[in-house]
């Protein structure tokens, strides 16, 4: 909801800040699961999926300027995730799309 309601990449990190949140906990294998179940209504529209509609490209911005990284599974590489590349990465197989898992601090 934070990402849905901001224009820019500072309004996201003042939005988590104001919500208290420190830390972020990203794993691209259960957003890839998200994506592909749990068909609901937002706004009177149907969603395909928890994050049909949200904006990565954004988020990409958000991460690149707000997100240190603290730990992440691979290690390294996590800093340059393609992120607006996500909704297309989602077509690809399971076994063969590339996945992570991380903890970032919000700068």
């Amino acid at each position: 909801e934070v990402v849905r309601g901001a224009k820019t990449p500072e309004e996201v990190r003042n939005g988590l800040t104001r919500l208290g949140v420190t830390h972020l906990y990203v794993d691209t294998f259960e957003l890839a699961r998200l994506q592909r179940s749990y068909r609901h209504t937002v706004d009177g529209r149907e969603r395909l999926g928890m994050l049909d509609g949200f904006n990565w490209p954004l988020f990409g911005d958000f991460a690149r300027r707000h997100l240190k990284v603290m730990w992440s599974q691979p290690a390294g590489g996590v800093e340059g995730f393609p992120w607006e590349r996500w909704p297309e990465m989602l077509a690809v197989p399971d076994g063969e799309r590339p996945g992570m898992r991380a903890v970032y601090e919000v700068k």
